[in-house]
């Protein structure tokens, strides 16, 4: 919710930019605002997850691909997420959010939303690797701890 000015305003320019395709990089550019910042004086772990959800809505909208998704009652979630810092960002650093569809989902609903071929958009190893190594159980099965 604290976000929600900023929803608006990268809705905004998204409608007014330039059109992208589904596997064009959008590029948002923001600052660090008080409201973003930890104890520590710099931006906070979680609002750089919270700005890249905003970085996939420039995406989306720009490449045409939230309104079809809007029509057919989808929504996007990001299932799982991993993040590696390389510095610090401080109170009113400007910095540019790139955001990118990496890999297809051979899900033929979305390959047809998308216009793509999946077999020119392949799931990079890496990227399969991952996945498969973040996985979690089914929400129906049980999920014990492994921390125990």
């Amino acid at each position: 919710m604290n976000k929600l000015l900023r929803l608006w305003w990268v809705l905004w320019r998204a409608r007014r930019g330039a059109a992208l395709d589904p596997t064009d990089v959008s590029t948002v550019r923001f600052r660090v605002l008080p409201n973003d910042l930890d104890l520590q004086g710099h931006m906070n772990n979680g609002v750089y997850l919270s700005m890249m959800d905003l970085g996939r809505m420039d995406l989306m909208v720009r490449s045409g691909v939230w309104r079809e998704l809007s029509a057919r009652g989808y929504y996007p979630v990001v299932a799982s997420s991993t993040i590696t810092y390389r510095r610090s960002l401080d109170p009113w650093e400007s910095y540019d959010l790139e955001s990118r569809i990496v890999g297809i989902v051979p899900v033929p609903e979305l390959v047809e939303l998308f216009g793509l071929d999946p077999d020119h958009h392949p799931l990079p190893q890496w990227l399969a690797e991952w996945s498969s190594n973040a996985a979690l159980p089914s929400r129906r099965d049980s999920a014990p701890s492994v921390w125990q």
